[in-house]
């Protein structure tokens, strides 16, 4: 995506008109397609001598003009959340889910593809110390898994290694503390204010998502993210997730359901 250092607009102040019919407002920040070209938009000057409607964009000293018919949209803003895809969560990992690796790979290469509609990229990882409340050791329900420093907590590397190349790639630490079970990235405070700051930022409306469990961390997150983030709606990547049993898969997918901000879609 260019950036554009100006915007001059035609018409009613900052709104640009299209076919007569249609208005679209626009915003420092917005990120607009025109055609085939995606351009953000930095700043924005009203001109009423220029002679045709609509733009003149200054990308690095080179005009386009885009005349009052053209196609011009807002291009939505999302962002790509991997949950956990961790060495300790797939096959030989501590606290192994079927089907862990496979939803790594499929990841990997989704991304490798489109990672380019991505403004931010992030991933969330159990960062557990050794005392963790959750393991059976500590009186929790897991095994011990994704320890702090070790190979467990590791991102699965193909998929990292596609990761670090994505735009803004960011990852969101969570089950830090002993006493915290943090099966939702937003339980972390930390986190969470990175997570919203991001979203500010960069005016994401889509949040994608896709990682191990469906049933849990990836259940948790985006029940919370509806409820810190009530602009965004959330897709979830059905075969991205899988899941650690069939009954509390089933009744995260009733709440996708039933729910108008979430879908559930193969990636």
């Amino acid at each position: 995506m260019e950036i554009v250092d100006k915007v001059y607009v035609i018409g009613r102040g900052n709104i640009v008109v299209v076919d007569n019919i249609r208005e679209y407002p626009l915003h420092i920040n917005d990120k607009v397609r025109v055609r085939d070209l995606q351009f953000e938009i930095r700043g924005i000057e009203f001109a009423e001598h220029m002679r045709h409607g609509g733009l003149i964009l200054r990308p690095n000293d080179k005009v386009e003009e885009i005349k009052i018919n053209d196609k011009i949209e807002k291009v939505m803003s999302k962002m790509y959340l991997g949950i956990d895809n961790q060495d300790g969560f797939r096959e030989g990992g501590n606290l192994a889910v079927k089907g862990g690796t496979k939803c790594g790979d499929l990841q990997a290469e989704y991304l490798k593809k489109n990672k380019g509609i991505y403004a931010v990229v992030g991933e969330t990882v159990d960062w557990h110390p050794s005392t963790h409340c959750s393991f059976k050791e500590n009186g929790g329900q897991w095994p011990n898994h994704c320890e702090q420093f070790t190979k467990d907590a590791a991102i699965y590397q193909p998929l990292y290694d596609v990761l670090k190349t994505c735009s803004n790639f960011t990852v969101f630490t969570k089950g830090c503390d002993e006493d915290h079970e943090e099966y939702s990235v937003f339980k972390n405070e930390k986190s969470r204010e990175r997570i919203l700051k991001l979203v500010e930022l960069y005016g994401i409306d889509e949040i994608h998502v896709g990682g191990i469990a469906y049933d849990y961390c990836v259940a948790e997150t985006v029940k919370d993210g509806l409820r810190y983030l009530p602009n965004v709606k959330f897709v979830v990547f059905g075969n991205f997730c899988p899941a650690i049993a069939d009954e509390t898969a089933i009744e995260f997918t009733k709440f996708i359901e039933s729910s108008e901000r979430v879908c559930l879609m193969e990636g």
